[in-house]
């Protein structure tokens, strides 16, 4: 917006600079090639976190052509918080709940471990969680901890799968809940997504 302001005094040049930044931004969307980095350290000339604030310092003249390479940076700020992860910190967009990550592969497979045995006890192929202990060489236990996930939300299950969980949502944390609740607003509050 601030080339914008700048540079565009006429129509074709306000079309110019649009289709250059639709340019550069499919050229860094998620799932291109690794040779693209190159493109992302040309574009951003520094990062800062601070009380909150991301700030990006982009290079003027990748976004402009006619832009000179001395030319003061572009400043993006972004509000921020870091979020605890198990053992990491991410850094996670100011009032956005979920983070932008890949499904958590740990989440995914304890999940789809409840669902799998709450199937197997439904069909049959296990009469108890004994049964399904013995099968499986887990503790009794854990089985019943984790076959309590077999009735989350379907909404908290579609967000696990898509990767769309509150930061603080891991499954470690997930299977050691004691009484995970069976209303599914409780456990909207009680997850993170209220």
């Amino acid at each position: 917006m601030d080339l914008l302001d700048a540079r565009a005094k006429d129509g074709a040049q306000l079309t110019e600079l649009i289709d250059r930044a639709v340019a550069l931004a499919n050229q860094l969307a998620p799932g291109r090639s690794e040779a693209d980095g190159g493109l992302l350290r040309q574009l951003v000339q520094r990062i800062e976190l601070r009380d909150g604030i991301l700030e990006l310092v982009l290079e003027r003249a990748m976004l402009d052509e006619q832009g000179e390479r001395e030319a003061e940076g572009l400043y993006v700020e972004l509000p921020v918080r870091v979020a605890r992860r198990g053992i990491e910190s991410r850094i996670v967009l100011a009032g956005n709940t979920s983070h932008a990550a890949e499904p958590d592969r740990a989440l995914l497979r304890l999940v789809s471990r409840a669902h799998r045995w709450n199937n197997m006890l439904a069909n049959g192929d296990a009469d108890s969680l004994q049964d399904l202990s013995r099968q499986f060489g887990i503790d009794r236990s854990e089985i019943g901890r984790v076959l309590q996930l077999a009735y989350l939300a379907p909404d908290i299950t579609e967000a696990i799968l898509d990767g769309r969980q509150p930061s603080e949502l891991t499954a470690h944390r997930l299977k050691r809940m004691a009484g995970l609740p069976l209303n599914w607003t409780e456990q909207r509050k009680v997850l993170g997504f209220i």
